[in-house]
């Protein structure tokens, strides 16, 4: 299947969409790790700020690619 620019720019706006709430879940359980006893609570607020920093990655990779997908468009 071709996957035209637009196509792609609306697949990248899903992603960030998704990947968003995702972050919000894991604020949530951050929040929630923050109130355990403090070996729970501090591997769990751990794995969420890893988590988070991924979250970020992910984010400026998709950033990237729609501004790729922005200037091809505007080559056209």
């Amino acid at each position: 299947m071709k996957m035209t620019l637009k196509s792609a720019a609306r697949e990248i706006a899903t992603a960030q969409d998704k990947l968003s709430r995702a972050r919000q879940l894991v604020e949530l359980m951050f929040m929630a790790g923050e109130s355990l006893p403090t070996k729970q609570g501090s591997a769990m607020t751990n794995a969420c700020d890893l988590v988070d920093g991924i979250f970020d990655d992910v984010r400026a990779d998709l950033d990237k690619l729609r501004a790729r997908i922005s200037k091809a468009e505007d080559q056209q």
